[in-house]
């Protein structure tokens, strides 16, 4: 069966499903980018999935720039507010204007598209094969411009977004930001969600392939994870959206969200409108009793708690998923009493000495385990007899981040030798460029803060892309756009 795009990929990557009169157009042109792109040479080697990506993606980027529905517009102005120039990587002039197409445009959608279904690799923005595909994808735009139709219900829905005067409808609509929208939905998107699922699984006792699992994870994934290129949350995105459509007061509503994930919740009473509980951290959860549909009285007079989720919405909390009611005392107890007494990080007296001898620094450079057992003992204050052998005994070139008394130490085995730092005796220069990029953009090798930490200090400065021009030119263009590299890269572990 030849590769096609059909009417119903166009809807589904539109929000909560909506059908549109230009549904059928915008279909034919996913169907005529593919076919160019299946008569282009450099398709040699692309997976089907990578070309369906590609034209679908770039017709729904089509659709949402003729009808300035705000999406493509959102990620321009955010990325000037951030890094001041309009797009990464590539170039535009001044007569760059976000309702036209534009083969920068194409070529960034295209990276992007491989990006997602390459999770393991980096690919290099610039590469040839890319851009003689987005020069052939901009053709067809180009031919299609004056006559495209307006998608005027798509530029209805974010121009009058009645979706935000209910937590159900904006939750929907947050859920197609991570799961279905062209322009935030990509890498990790389907690895982020699984994770996700097996821990809300375990979490309710269900089985990860229950519906029960899968509507509860759902629930949680549009307050919980970072997206997309920039990596921001998904009611970052489409505040952003409805500001590009002048709803600033809408877009308020979405950044006033606060987000309470599963965790154990006593039941400190309830009347004939309201349910008060208290999670295992002391914070009060206010419910309206009719949240919970016709839930008994008698129920809540034979249990003492539930598992939930909330999020608090236009001044309200609400019920944020699959809950369980039971008697939970004993367990909240427990919960309550051990993070009660847990406490990550070190004592303050030990921080303030190691900072004071690091200059401020929360970087710290250690050999090999035995400098990092002497590290543990002497200056985090842990007593020798609770030091037991570990897997960093036989690490090499330790990177370690404390970045506050109160957080966790993280330390990163063979990452010394990338970070340049007038302390740190173990850089070298040029020791190997394709590790110091993984630094950045793998998102198992180091947590996100000490990331970001890095690049604000320009600390990685051998980080670089393989590039066809040479190990100068790959530099340049990783050092010119280093901190979007990790967003789009990392994302949710940004």
């Amino acid at each position: 069966m030849p590769l096609q795009i059909t009417i119903q990929d166009i809807i589904m990557c539109h929000p909560i499903g909506i059908r549109c009169a230009t549904d059928f157009y915008y279909a034919k042109v996913g169907n005529l980018l593919l076919r160019r792109l299946l008569k282009n040479p450099v398709k040699q080697g692309l997976d089907e999935d990578v070309m369906i990506k590609m034209a679908l993606n770039t017709a729904l980027y089509f659709e949402d720039i003729i009808c300035d529905s705000g999406l493509w517009r959102s990620f321009v102005e955010k990325h000037r507010a951030l890094y001041g120039k309009t797009l990464p990587f590539y170039f535009v002039d001044d007569e760059y204007f976000a309702d036209e197409p534009h083969v920068q445009d194409i070529q960034l959608l295209l990276w992007d598209a491989m990006m997602a279904l390459h999770e393991n690799e980096i690919i290099n923005p610039e590469n040839p094969g890319l851009k003689a595909i987005a020069d052939d994808f901009y053709d067809v735009l180009d031919n299609e411009f004056e006559r495209a139709p307006v998608n005027e219900t798509l530029r209805d829905f974010f121009e009058h977004p009645r979706f935000t005067d209910d937590f159900i409808e904006m939750r929907n609509v947050l859920q197609w930001i991570c799961s279905a929208c062209y322009l935030t939905t990509g890498r990790y998107t389907d690895s982020a969600f699984d994770e996700l699922l097996d821990y809300t699984a375990k979490l309710l006792h269900f089985d990860s392939d229950d519906d029960s699992s899968f509507y509860a994870a759902m629930c949680q994934q549009p307050f919980k994870y970072k997206t997309g290129m920039l990596a921001m949350l998904p009611q970052e995105w489409l505040a952003g959206i409805l500001e590009c459509n002048g709803r600033k007061a809408e877009a308020r509503k979405l950044q006033s969200i606060e987000y309470r994930p599963y965790d154990l919740y006593r039941l400190d009473g309830f009347d004939d409108t309201f349910i008060r509980l208290s999670d295992t951290l002391g914070r009060e959860v206010v419910v309206r009793k009719d949240t919970y549909g016709d839930m008994r009285d008698s129920t809540l007079m034979t249990t003492d708690g539930c598992i939930a989720s909330f999020v608090k919405y236009l001044g309200e909390w609400n019920l944020n998923g699959m809950d369980s009611w039971g008697r939970f005392g004993k367990a909240f107890e427990e919960q309550r009493e051990k993070k009660s007494r847990y406490k990550s990080g070190i004592p303050l007296k030990n921080y303030e000495a190691m900072m004071k001898k690091s200059g401020g620094s929360p970087l710290f450079y250690l050999r090999d385990g035995k400098a990092a057992r002497q590290f543990i003992i002497e200056d985090v204050g842990i007593p020798e007899s609770m030091v037991h052998p570990s897997d960093l005994d036989d690490k090499e070139y330790m990177t370690v981040w404390i970045p506050s008394p109160d957080e966790d130490i993280f330390f990163g085995p063979n990452t010394a030798l990338f970070i340049k730092d007038e302390r740190n005796p173990f850089y070298k220069t040029m020791a190997n460029t394709e590790d110091s990029i993984n630094l950045i953009c793998a998102p198992d090798k180091l947590p996100g803060d000490m990331v970001r930490y890095l690049i604000a200090h320009n600390m990685l400065p051998d980080a670089a892309l393989n590039h066809l021009n040479g190990a100068d030119a790959g530099r340049e263009l990783a050092q010119e756009n280093l901190d979007f590299l990790a967003r789009s890269t990392r994302r949710y572990r940004y």
